[in-house]
């Protein structure tokens, strides 16, 4: 009975039980937790798209040839992951990797939910983009277990390792770089380690253009200043330039905090910053330059231990309820239609402002240790 009393034990039993009424249901699971399944033919879409470019193999060194090959989906990642898919290409390859990685990502979990105690962490592991992220097999769960191994691992060495090693794989991990600057308050480790990315970066500027070109731009279950502005055009017929958008929100939040919310804040002791880090970091860039897929929001997850940990409630529970809205597109849309579309859009607004906010207060406490 001490067993089950557990919160992590609880989860595992949820997990399993999960597993038992997928196989049992199929697709019928995932539309009676709202989740689209895309093709309804097949599992684990993303993922089979990634499989296929096993095609591009043999084109490898032609950089031009493999963006522009369009006999099925365009390559739209660094061209690291023609040969994963190449790994991938047979069947017993592509299971394991998809159980393992699967497997690994509920481990984060359990770890966490172990470590919190908390039933959110649950919540989080069931959330609407959680759920869309392994329903189509996305690598971005890949990118989740490796950030999460960053933080768990003590080993600096290999914490630079594990985070290279993600953005070599897909790029957007490098607007984590900021846990760097409070893990041990060391500015010198997050200088040395973005000038490796940058050197990264102009290595494969001959692919970053064509990944940019090749990547969705849609306002359907997206998030970001783009998706606003494509939701807009679609639904209004209203047009602009994003990037005037993200500098509004850019100025904006900047203004909001230092007239608002710095004298408010004073008295807040933060903890698990560096946490908080990667996944606001990860969520207010990439809302910034484009537009991103809901199931990249798996990665605010990492924001979940500060937001807990809060004292002032009022700020802790408009951060968990703009979350909990954030997350939750296709219940929205199921229970409320269109309107549901625009409350999801306004949450994600409310949640970039007050993780904009946290932000630079963390920086403007931390700012004199860090530059030590």
């Amino acid at each position: 009975m001490i067993f089950l009393k557990r919160i992590e034990s609880q989860f595992l039993i949820i997990f399993i039980l999960s597993l038992i009424l997928l196989y049992i249901f199929k697709n019928d699971f995932w539309l009676f937790l709202a989740v689209p399944i895309g093709n309804e033919n097949s599992f684990f879409n993303d993922l089979r798209m990634v499989q296929q470019w096993a095609r591009l193999y043999e084109y490898y060194d032609n950089t031009e040839y493999v963006y522009n090959n369009s006999d099925l989906a365009r390559l739209n990642y660094p061209k690291i992951w023609i040969i994963f898919s190449k790994f991938i290409e047979k069947e017993f390859l592509f299971y394991s990797y998809l159980v393992m990685s699967c497997l690994a990502y509920f481990y984060i979990f359990y770890r966490f939910i172990k470590k919190f105690n908390s039933y959110f962490f649950i919540y989080l592991f069931y959330s609407g983009s959680s759920l869309l992220a392994l329903q189509r097999g996305n690598v971005e769960i890949l990118i989740f277990v490796i950030l999460s191994l960053v933080i768990i691992c003590k080993n600096v060495y290999i914490k630079k390792f594990l985070f290279s090693l993600a953005v070599i794989m897909k790029i957007f991990p490098v607007f984590g770089i900021q846990y760097f600057l409070l893990f041990k308050r060391n500015l010198y480790l997050t200088i040395v380690l973005a000038i490796t990315c940058i050197i990264y970066f102009y290595l494969i500027k001959d692919q970053l253009n064509f990944i940019y070109m090749n990547s969705p731009h849609t306002g359907d279950g997206t998030y970001g200043s783009e998706s606003i502005i494509l939701n807009l055009k679609k639904h209004y017929g209203l047009m602009f330039d994003y990037r005037y958008l993200s500098l509004f929100f850019i100025i904006s939040s900047i203004s909001i905090y230092f007239l608002f919310f710095k004298k408010k804040l004073s008295y807040e002791k933060f903890k698990y910053e560096d946490y908080f880090f990667i996944g606001s970091g990860i969520f207010l860039f990439t809302f910034l330059i484009n537009s991103s897929h809901d199931y990249r929001l798996i990665f605010l997850f990492f924001c979940s231990p500060l937001i807990l940990s809060l004292k002032s409630k009022n700020l802790k529970y408009l951060c968990l309820i703009s979350l909990i809205f954030t997350l939750e597109l296709s219940k929205l849309i199921v229970l409320l239609g269109f309107f549901g579309g625009v409350m999801n859009v306004f949450f994600k607004i409310i949640l970039f402002y007050l993780f904009s906010i946290i932000s630079l207060d963390i920086l403007v406490k931390n700012f004199n240790k860090i530059i030590k």
